[in-house]
């Protein structure tokens, strides 16, 4: 498994939604979507963004305590994701990170 390790800041607030568990029909997921930019490159090029998602307990966490502007370092799982654009009708492909750990920054 890879790990991969970011730092950054929320470039919008956290969009914190719930799902049914299909096997437990009383019970909820919560998944965290947020989006962060890494500036790391210096000031003379811009910052990269990248898509972070995280679910269960630490997406209620994130939900309660990340905003944007906050800094975070977040370490978990990279994966593309494949997608149809609503625009042109074409495949695309979206880098993600799907969290397994959140550290504020100061």
């Amino acid at each position: 498994m890879r790990i991969m390790v970011l730092t950054g800041r929320l470039t919008d607030d956290p969009e914190l939604r719930e799902f049914p568990d299909k096997e437990d029909e009383e019970k909820k997921l919560q998944r965290l979507t947020l989006s962060l930019a890494n500036n790391d490159n210096g000031k003379d090029r811009p910052p990269e963004y990248f898509d972070v998602v995280c679910w269960g307990n630490l997406a209620t966490w994130g939900g309660n305590y990340l905003k944007k502007g906050t800094r975070v370092l977040v370490s978990g799982t990279p994966h593309n994701e494949s997608y149809e654009s609503k625009v042109d009708n074409k495949k695309k492909t979206r880098f993600k990170l799907t969290a397994e750990r959140f550290d504020l920054i100061g």
